[in-house]
């Protein structure tokens, strides 16, 4: 004879699952997002000094910008004030996407002069500041995401 016992099991939550794992999205994106944002800050404060393929400012403009008094300065960041910072124009700012849900951040340049800096023009060397720190970051903000959605998982295992 065969005796069969049945065990209730109890089944996880799947809605608060998927409220967790929502949850984590936001959090991963949000890190992310600052991570980003961070990277060109940091930048344009320290252009001059980790600028890759930079070749430095001429001597010529040097000594100009001593006599207008404006030398030493750091990074692209002008000392003048009736110029707009770049590094005060740096938004990012989160949206909804797919199915109404935050998983979308878009991280921009507010000022004009932003495009010259990173392309260049025939008389401007380029500078760029944004898409080449983001493209070397890009696994470190992928990573931030998918840690945030993991620890979600681990606690479910």
């Amino acid at each position: 004879m065969v005796k069969i016992s049945i065990v209730p099991l109890e089944l996880p939550n799947v809605e608060q699952i998927i409220a967790d794992i929502d949850q984590a999205m936001v959090e991963g994106l949000t890190e992310a997002g600052t991570l980003a944002q961070n990277v060109v800050m940091d930048t344009i404060q320290n252009y001059y000094v980790k600028g890759s393929g930079y070749k430095g400012l001429s001597e010529k403009y040097k000594k100009r910008l001593q006599r207008k008094g404006r030398w030493p300065h750091r990074g692209l960041i002008s000392d003048r004030d009736d110029h707009p910072k770049l590094i005060d124009n740096i938004d990012l700012n989160y949206r909804r996407g797919v199915f109404g849900k935050l998983y979308i951040f878009e991280l921009s340049v507010g000022v004009q002069h932003g495009i010259y800096l990173e392309k260049g023009t025939p008389k401007i060397q380029k500078r760029p500041f944004f898409y080449a720190p983001l493209a070397r970051a890009e696994n470190r903000m992928l990573r931030k995401f998918t840690d945030a959605i993991s620890r979600v998982l681990e606690k479910y295992n």
